[in-house]
């Protein structure tokens, strides 16, 4: 494999900072439940890769607001499942309400169909 560039893959105070607005028949307002919900999800993610050991060899995370992870922060595992799968595991979770057990839930499934995959 080529050598990667590392870019910013998470970044936790810009998710903070975007404007979410809901349109419905109650008109236009915030979002309350958005923020905690994407920041809910992004932390779920990172504990799973930290115990798959899929992060890169001394890299650990906590939850904290300010979190920024980079790409290259999680090992050539790690880059080739969330290729394979973070955006099809965020379709899975998108929805106002998914309870952090949900996400866990789905996430480990698509770790399990992504071991399969990669064994043929």
């Amino acid at each position: 494999m080529s050598e990667e560039k590392d870019f910013i893959f998470i970044d936790l105070p810009a998710i903070a900072n975007k404007v979410v607005t809901i349109h419905d028949e109650q008109g236009s307002r915030p979002d309350p439940d958005w923020h905690r919900e994407m920041l809910e999800g992004q932390y779920v993610y990172l504990e799973f890769l930290a115990e798959q050991g899929l992060l890169a060899d001394g890299v650990a995370f906590t939850r904290s607001p300010d979190l920024v992870v980079r790409w290259l922060q999680l090992n050539d595992e790690g880059r080739r499942f969330t290729r394979s799968e973070y955006n099809k595991w965020l379709g899975t979770i998108d929805k106002s309400g998914t309870s952090e057990a949900t996400m866990r839930e789905k996430l480990h499934k698509r770790w399990v169909k992504y071991c399969a995959k990669a064994k043929q």
